[in-house]
């Protein structure tokens, strides 16, 4: 038969607190570091060409038109508005970060989103309800991407996986 004593002094128990402490936080910091990579790596990826934005764009389940209807630029405002921090809220739900590129001149890519109709947000569309994919690049790299509807105050959501 074994008797094991031990003598827990306030030390001892303050160390295991300790301990516990820093191995919970190594698991959280590993679990939000994975969550903070899959942002980056959405956003950091590459769209130089019109083969690439659209790749990219079917790679969340969307079907676009081969070209884009519109190409514009336009500059991230250094001050946010009101309607522009309600579209930045509805971007970072989508874990788009537009608060990094405030300032900079941006490319939007409009593209003419073919099955809107797969979109459980937009069931309830009319059928004469036009939707597009916007996808803001800057340095060729996606900062922010929306499907919106053609009807002025009409629906938008992030560009996410349907």
């Amino acid at each position: 038969m074994l008797i094991l004593s031990l003598k827990l002094t306030k030390t001892k128990i303050f160390c295991a607190i300790a301990v516990v402490a820093v191995v919970l936080a190594g698991i959280t910091l590993t679990i939000s570091s994975e969550n903070v990579t899959s942002v980056i790596a959405k956003n950091e990826q590459k769209v130089a060409t019109n083969e690439q934005r659209v790749s990219y764009i079917n790679s969340y389940g969307y079907e676009v038109s081969n070209e884009p209807t519109t190409i514009k630029e336009i500059i991230i405002p250094e001050q946010f508005d009101e309607v522009f921090l309600k579209y930045a809220e509805i971007m970072a739900k989508g874990g788009f970060v537009l608060e990094n590129y405030k300032g900079k001149r941006v490319k939007c890519y409009t593209y003419s989103l073919k099955n809107v109709q797969e979109i459980k947000e937009f069931e309830a569309v009319n059928e004469n309800e036009g939707f597009n994919v916007n996808l803001y690049c800057y340095n060729d790299k996606v900062v922010s991407g929306d499907i919106s509807s053609t009807k002025l105050g009409g629906a938008i959501k992030p560009l996410e996986q349907k």
